[in-house]
């Protein structure tokens, strides 16, 4: 009997033995596969033939100026501990500094690389358009994808009032006072946000479909592809529908600019900017005009109308007009771009 109950209890403690070695396999499992870099998104995949704008901003390590700037954003949360009082000595608080310095360095490092893009679609409307943001970063992308699964639990538990089902992916649908709701999924540890279900589900499919590039020779490619490759963010928007003219709108500018019927003579706009070092942020916005004699008589105009949407923002933003052949270019930097974001808070 006595030796019946040993085997028993022997056989209860290598179950809780095993069930424990499970747990923190899972565990260390778990927090392994949090810790490896996630999936990145290529954000060209969702062109295509229809497609009219696209702006896309990838932050590598390898870019010297986002290095540079990163840096100098650690260098200043360095200096805001330092000057926080502390009860520890100064040579163990310079030693714990010097740790936690090389620790969120590390942490930093892993969230590259960051892509962040726009992407907009005629939608068979007028006055409205298809626009789909994305945003990923290597070091949060399975993050993401856990607290996606979280969620989704939560909803189903909740009856999943807020959701859809579309093609194996749960999308969840935003609250808001106007008809259209704003709708976001997560896909791969890759954040889709969209200005409707419809555009949603159109790029769902468009993620299911093989990548076709910047759409070749169409209007927005040859606009596309002529922009500089060589800065972190670059983009184009086409005009032969008055897509300008709603993106400016869509900014707030001010009713006096964007009623200027100059716009509609522009056949497209590009983008370039980037990190010029650890503090400076710059980059030049130009617009396509028909000819030279068009650019020289809207400069002073169209020109201005776009330095107020840099004026009217919260950072200082310095900008140059120019006119160059057929183009308006408006030159925009600004300095300490990191210290200003920090006074805003």
């Amino acid at each position: 009997m006595a030796s019946r109950a040993k085997r028993v209890l022997l056989g209860c403690l290598a179950g809780c033995g095993f069930v424990l070695l499970l747990f923190v396999g899972s565990c260390i499992g778990l927090t392994v596969w949090l810790n490896q870099p996630g999936e990145v998104l290529e954000p060209r995949v969702l062109l295509g033939p229809e497609t009219t704008g696209y702006i896309e901003w990838t932050l590598r390590l390898e870019d010297p100026g986002t290095a540079e700037f990163t840096e100098g954003m650690l260098q200043r949360f360095a200096e805001i501990s330092e000057q926080s009082d502390s009860p520890l000595p100064d040579g163990l608080e310079s030693l714990l500094n010097a740790r936690q310095m090389r620790s969120a360095r590390k942490d930093m490092n892993k969230l590259f690389p960051i892509v962040v893009a726009w992407t907009t679609h005629p939608a068979g409307r007028p006055d409205d358009g298809e626009h789909v943001f994305t945003a990923s970063a290597s070091g949060l992308g399975h993050r993401i994808a856990l607290m996606d699964w979280i969620f989704g639990l939560i909803l189903r538990w909740r009856g999943g009032a807020d959701s859809v089902n579309h093609e194996g992916e749960r999308i969840y649908l935003m609250r808001e006072s106007s008809e259209t709701r704003a709708a976001a999924f997560v896909r791969n540890g890759i954040v889709f946000v969209t200005t409707d279900l419809d555009s949603a589900k159109q790029a769902l499919a468009r993620l299911g479909q093989p990548a076709t590039g910047a759409a070749g020779a169409t209007e927005f490619g040859v606009l596309f592809d002529s922009v500089p490759k060589d800065q972190p963010l670059q983009g184009a928007l086409t005009n032969r529908g008055g897509e300008l003219r709603r993106v400016l709108d869509a900014l707030d500018l001010e009713t006096e600019h964007v009623s200027d019927e100059s716009w509609d003579e522009v056949r497209g706009a590009t983008i370039i900017a980037g990190f010029r070092n650890e503090t400076d942020f710059g980059g030049t916005v130009t617009l396509l005009g028909p000819g030279s004699d068009w650019a020289e008589a809207h400069a002073g105009t169209l020109g201005p109308a776009l330095e107020t949407l840099f004026e009217r923002s919260r950072i200082d933003f310095v900008t140059t007009v120019r006119r160059v052949g057929d183009r308006i270019e408006v030159d925009f930097t600004t300095q300490d771009l990191f210290g200003q974001i920090e006074s805003m808070n």
